[in-house]
């Protein structure tokens, strides 16, 4: 039986869900290039929130807050510092749904972590996503070959996903370093990140103590955006 060591979060989920409300997010970027910027700040705000009210199964609100600031430096290397919030939780007696959990582990998140490993697991491994996340990422940046196209950043990270009763802490945060290696080509920024050995960024797994990641992503060019939409989304 696949359920048998399943989490009690997951169990309660199992069958079809339908999220139906609405999505909004509001954004501003000054960053001078937004695939490879030397300066320039990016803030973004977003809430989601599904109701049973129009005709969907999920309860919940969600809201997020990112900002990421670029100052420029000698030699052509620069600062990126980075914040993340999130909350997100079950409304009338309602799980977060597990598609609106965070995931809080991986390259786009705590490099140095597998893929929600910085949030909460279960004893026998499980990931069961976050009810709240508080992330900062520090990089800096580094050019290698600005024919290639191929920066060099060498970074710090501080973060967790916290558990529905779990208080969010500073003191609780973890930590990972390393070295990461970014590609621009044709609109789209390839990334590879190799975190610095250390006894407690990552649970130790028997003949591995380098861990590499990998990321390939596009961005949207508008500036300015403000997004509302209503959807139903099976699980």
């Amino acid at each position: 039986d696949p359920t048998a060591d399943a989490p009690e979060l997951i169990l309660r989920q199992l069958g079809n869900q339908t999220t139906t409300g609405f999505r909004t997010s509001l954004a501003r970027d000054t960053r001078d290039y937004f695939l490879d910027p030397r300066s320039g700040l990016r803030t973004s705000v977003g809430f989601d929130f599904g109701t049973p009210y129009l005709g969907g199964t999920n309860n919940f609100y969600k809201y997020y807050l990112d900002a990421i600031k670029y100052t420029p430096l000698p030699f052509d290397t620069r600062l990126a510092i980075r914040g993340r919030f999130g909350v997100a939780e079950g409304l009338n007696g309602k799980d977060i749904p597990l598609t609106e959990r965070f995931f809080v582990g991986g390259i786009n998140t705590m490099r140095g972590f597998v893929f929600g490993r910085a949030g909460p697991v279960t004893p026998s491994g499980s990931l069961i996503g976050a009810a709240k996340e508080l992330i900062f990422n520090n990089d800096f940046i580094f050019t290698i070959s600005s024919e290639a196209k191929l920066n060099g950043v060498i970074f710090f990270d501080w973060g967790k996903g916290f558990d529905d009763n779990e208080p969010v802490s500073f003191g609780a945060l973890r930590k990972a370093a390393g070295l990461e290696g970014r590609w621009i080509s044709r609109g789209r920024s390839l990334s590879s990140a190799r975190r610095v050995p250390s006894s407690s960024a990552i649970p130790p797994v028997a003949g591995a103590r380098w861990r590499w990641l990998a990321r390939i992503q596009r961005r949207s060019l508008r500036s300015l955006s403000l997004r509302r939409a209503a959807a139903a989304t099976p699980m």
